[in-house]
């Protein structure tokens, strides 16, 4: 449950706007922690510095993506195609380097 600081209503499900006037909800105003938890989970989000580490450290996405894929899908999202990128991008230099040191 919240409380919209422009209109002053209680709001019944929290989201990013107040059903009654339409306005952002602010974090401050939310009074339980269930509403927290879902005002959280409306503000995830993709995340390229995520992605981009993810990218140089696979195993960090893939764990990354395993322990929050519930909870924030956007983000873990992120982190699985930065991985799977990484992956791709190492197995590539390494055929490359396995086919020089070979021939």
């Amino acid at each position: 449950m919240a409380i919209c600081r422009n209109c002053g209503k209680d709001i019944e499900v929290v989201g990013v706007l107040c059903p009654n006037c339409h306005t952002k909800v602010m974090a401050s105003s939310i009074t339980d922690k269930e509403s927290v938890k879902h005002f959280k989970m409306d503000y995830d989000a993709r995340s390229n510095s995520l992605l981009l580490l993810c990218v140089v450290v696979p195993i960090v996405g893939y764990v990354y993506y395993f322990l929050n894929r519930s909870e924030r899908r956007l983000a873990s999202s992120s982190a699985l195609t930065g991985a799977l990128i990484g992956t791709v991008i190492i197995l590539f230099f390494l055929s490359v380097y396995l086919m020089i040191k070979l021939f």
